[in-house]
Parts: structure tokens; sequence; C-alpha cells
């Protein structure tokens, strides 16, 4: 099975991490962490950023962005929307393919998954 990697580290956006962003919508998925190198990295996101949109479609939580990636073609570039410091910025990031050294990593690693947020994992691959 393929699976599409970002590499980025996502949590659900609660109100208190709302409000500590400097907003009150709690719709989006928190960027926790980007691993270096990947394409979040290259495409500049940045820990705090919330992801709004994902080729075209709402992000309202953590496991839509996951779907959302597991659906996209390797290789694809997509337009991605997110906040960052109250701000809507529009970014391109191209999905590349999860590789095994990444899964094992991200097995090894508590709350992160290879692909996406799940109710207890935090990692879109």
């Amino acid at each position: 099975m393929t699976r599409g990697w970002l590499g980025v580290s996502i949590q659900k956006l609660t109100p208190d991490l709302a409000q500590s962003l400097g907003g009150e919508d709690t719709h989006g998925a928190l960027v926790a962490g980007v691993t270096p190198d990947s394409p979040a990295a290259k495409a500049g996101l940045k820990a705090g950023d919330v992801i709004t949109r994902w080729d075209g479609k709402a992000v309202d939580e953590p496991g839509t962005l996951s779907t959302l990636v597991a659906g996209t073609a390797i290789g694809k570039t997509v337009a991605l929307e997110l906040r960052r410091d109250g701000k809507s910025k529009d970014v391109e990031i191209t999905v590349q393919k999860l590789v095994d050294d990444e899964m094992a990593a991200n097995d090894a690693a508590p709350n992160k998954s290879p692909l996406g947020p799940g109710p207890a994992r935090s990692e879109t691959g």
C-alpha cells in the first residue's frame, strides 16, 4: 500500500490553543511540528500553522486532513490554505511517497502515524 507523506505532526485545535494563536476559530488541523527536508518543510509550513483547506476542500479537524491526504496521488501538487498569525496564507505542497524508513521512525514515536492523525495519533505523513 502506498501512502502520501507531508512530514507534519498535527493535533486538534482546542479553544485554548486557538486563543493562544490569536483567534477563536477551532476549525482546522494545528501543525505541531514539521519534519526537516519534508514536503511540508519545503513548502514553508511551520509549527503553529493551522491547515484549513486541502486542494479546495475544508479541513475541519485533523482526521479530515488525514483522509484528504490519503486520497491524494503521490507526486500531485495541491493548494493548501492555512492560518498563520491570524492571517490566511496559500501554499502549494507536493505529496511524496512515504518510505519504510519514515514509517519505522514514525512507528517508534508516540502519538504519531505515518499517514495522518487518527483518534489517538497525530502525524500526517
